[in-house]
């Protein structure tokens, strides 16, 4: 096991690699670009389910396009951050979300999380 944790450390990700190139030209902005947002932007995509389309018409229809406009917004760009920053940190780590959780918070706020992911994923 330490064996595939030494050869992974060793290697450098794409997007190290990417970084610290020093290659010119139009079609690194591009990919630099999407691997920056990449993640987080997939991650916000998939938050769309029809749970919180159904939230954002029933809002608009209760509160009018004064308020659903401003709130879907900045919403979308809570949800970015969050995810983003989830991703990333689930990615420098190699380790699931709910595991830091466990390790950093203890097994009280572990259980937390999975118990609350359970029910919201039930609606």
């Amino acid at each position: 096991m330490q064996m595939n944790e030494s050869k992974a450390a060793e290697q450098p990700s794409k997007f190290q690699d990417l970084v610290t190139q020093h290659k010119k030209g139009w079609r690194r902005f591009p990919v630099l670009i999407w691997a920056l947002i990449g993640p987080g932007l997939l991650a916000m995509i998939g938050d769309n389910d029809a749970g919180g389309v159904l939230e954002y018409v029933i809002t608009g229809s209760h509160f009018g396009i004064g308020l659903f406009i401003p709130l879907v917004a900045s919403l979308a760009l809570i949800t970015f951050t969050v995810q983003e920053l989830t991703v990333r940190m689930c990615a420098v780590t190699q380790k699931g979300f709910t595991k830091l959780i466990f390790e950093h918070f203890g097994r009280a706020w572990g259980y937390y999380h999975v118990t609350s992911l359970f029910f919201e994923n039930l609606s």
